[in-house]
């Protein structure tokens, strides 16, 4: 296995995204970011890095 294989795996990939708005984990996660981020973004022109994004699926919330 090459090094970018042991980095990031497509069939990996393509799995967590199938199954992030099901899976107890992700929807937690999601749920806790509904939470938190009202408490630390007061303006539209906030930043934020989402670093390790793995699909993108949080950038909704973002």
């Amino acid at each position: 296995m090459s090094y970018s294989e042991m980095l990031m795996r497509p069939d990996e990939y393509r799995v967590m995204f199938e199954i992030e708005d099901k899976y107890w984990w992700y929807r937690g996660v999601r749920a806790l970011l509904r939470q938190l981020l009202p408490r630390y973004i007061h303006s539209r022109e906030a930043r934020i890095l989402d670093a390790g994004c793995g699909t993108g699926a949080n950038l909704e919330l973002l």
